[in-house]
């Protein structure tokens, strides 16, 4: 075989290996993207402390990520029904939250929109968040599979970068606005919280969103449970300390 022709063969089945390459990937994260991952939230807990069941399902269609959420909080008896929508508008990114009919389609269900139960606000100020699994659950364990698809899907969500957050004010109820902490007056719902373990990523020049007392009680757990800030980074004391006399 002449030169000409190895150097040729080898072309065509580099191209070969590249586009099988390509088709595998494709059909491995639509067959994962499709796919409804089921777990005990750690974060989430009823007002008795009992365990919050999630269901998340990830599309990506017309340039825009749709992010499904059934949540029940009977152990599986009833399941309230979210979405997150993620897309990109003139070069900065926009996540819309909806509370949604339980009972409609996932093809059509943004259009069955019902009013918040909470402020959607108060635990998200970017988008979509991580996915974080109660590991030690008893009744729901996470096969190969799921573990998988946790990973994927969180290193989709932490690509985002920083992101206006809106909720449709349409559909905000009277009652949607919970807000634990000793600092009650409306008025500081939006006021920054100055924490520097946070600041360094939540700040008007950082890769997310300011915090604010809207979000104190998903601060207050994300640090005293050393989940936050990520890893090599910790929670200084002096905010930790800090932190006690806001929540």
């Amino acid at each position: 075989m002449s030169h000409f022709k190895q150097k040729f063969t080898l072309a065509l089945f580099s191209i070969v290996l590249l586009v099988a390459g390509i088709l595998i990937s494709h059909l491995f994260f639509q067959f994962l993207y499709n796919s409804t991952l089921t777990f005990e939230s750690l974060e989430s807990k009823t007002e008795t402390n009992e365990k919050v069941i999630n269901k998340i399902s990830f599309i990506q269609k017309e340039k825009t990520d749709y992010w499904y959420m059934k949540q029940s909080h009977d152990n599986g008896k009833s399941w309230d029904s979210l979405a997150i929508t993620v897309q990109e508008i003139e070069n900065k990114k926009l996540s819309k939250f909806y509370q949604i009919d339980p009972n409609a389609n996932i093809d059509s269900s943004l259009s069955h929109q019902i009013k918040y139960k909470v402020n959607c606000l108060a635990c998200h100020s970017n988008g979509p968040r991580l996915i974080r699994p109660n590991y030690l659950s008893a009744s729901y364990s996470l096969d190969f599979k799921s573990n998988l698809l946790i990973l994927i899907l969180n290193l989709r969500i932490k690509t985002y970068g920083r992101m206006a957050s809106v909720i449709d004010e349409n559909f905000v109820a009277e009652s949607s606005q919970p807000l634990k902490s000793k600092l009650l007056m409306e008025s500081y719902l939006n006021k920054k919280i100055e924490l520097k373990s946070c600041t360094l990523c939540h700040s008007e020049n950082g890769i997310r969103n300011s915090l604010t007392y809207r979000q104190i009680g998903t601060i207050e757990f994300l640090l005293t449970n050393n989940l936050m800030p990520p890893f090599p980074f910790k929670a200084s004391e002096k905010d930790l300390n800090k932190l006690k006399t806001l929540y």
